[in-house]
């Protein structure tokens, strides 16, 4: 059985719990009854809740994802170009140094 201390606790928590006592201590009907009463009246409004905040969720991760792609393009792009000026600078310094050596 649980113990409350009275003094942190309030009459009606008291005597919530006391019903939830006698419910676990009954049969199954008053069991399944008094949970419709309490939490069958909630339990929509809380999936839904959690549906909202798990649609959230996701959003949130997939601009992530999108973000973190965009950035990863934009740096392989960069990349990219770099490696495309050295090649340019590699070429035009291979061609000085043949036209020099015609030249001699």
């Amino acid at each position: 059985m649980l113990q409350l201390n009275s003094s942190a606790t309030t009459a009606g928590l008291q005597q919530e719990l006391q019903t939830m006592e006698s419910v676990v201590c009954a049969d199954l009907g008053k069991a399944e009854e008094f949970g419709n009463e309490t939490w069958g009246v909630t339990k929509a409004a809380e999936k839904q809740m959690k549906d909202k905040q798990d649609e959230e969720q996701r959003l949130k991760e997939e601009e992530e994802d999108k973000k973190r792609k965009e950035e990863e393009e934009a740096e392989d792009k960069e990349d990219e170009d770099a490696r495309d000026e050295d090649e340019d600078e590699k070429e035009k310094d291979e061609d000085a140094t043949a036209q020099a050596k015609d030249e001699l």
